[in-house]
């Protein structure tokens, strides 16, 4: 965008005007104070709010994790005693490549050579619906991608942001871009 001449002027008129803006980390702070016109000073890096969940001990405690994963347990018997795989892909601005996602994936592959051990959970992102992936179960309609997050063993994503929540709870994460 700040190609876009008429962006950036935009962003002249407007970045005054914050009192404050927010960034995830001190790294970032120089990038957004010339992307958005904005005094330094302004400009605050309190990290993610939503990695705060994990900080908290009644969310992020064997207990919790053990009560969100007998829900589910027992909406789905057959995840008793394997390990979950959730698979989270990003949203794509372009409908054809949403679209596309389940293609991408090989739900009958996974099943057959993880299968004994392993359940897949697929997540599509919020903003668009796609097509089930073969044997899996569908968890896109489950508002909580926190509890999600806790009680998976194993993360599959592509470039979505849910990696670095994901990578507070030192789990293993597989990326797949195609």
């Amino acid at each position: 965008m700040l190609d876009d001449n008429n962006i950036k002027n935009l962003f002249k008129l407007i970045g005054p005007k914050i009192d404050y803006l927010f960034v995830s980390s001190n790294n970032l702070s120089k990038i957004y104070q010339k992307a958005f016109c904005v005094d330094e000073n302004k400009i605050l890096a309190l990290g993610t709010p939503r990695i705060d969940y994990y900080f908290n001990k009644n969310n992020n405690n064997s207990e919790n994790i053990m009560k969100i994963k007998n829900k589910f347990e027992k909406a789905y018997p057959e995840i008793k005693g394997k390990k979950i795989v959730l698979y989270a892909p990003t949203f794509r601005t372009n409908k054809e490549l949403n679209d596309n996602i389940s293609n991408h994936f090989n739900g009958n592959l996974f099943q057959r050579e993880l299968g004994d051990k392993y359940c897949l959970f697929f997540k599509s992102h919020p903003k668009f619906n796609i097509s089930k992936i073969d044997n899996s179960i569908d968890v896109s309609e489950y508002e909580n991608l926190q509890e999600l997050l806790l009680i998976s063993d194993i993360l599959i994503t592509d470039y979505s942001s849910v990696m670095i929540e994901y990578s507070i709870l030192s789990k293993p994460i597989i990326f797949l871009s195609f």
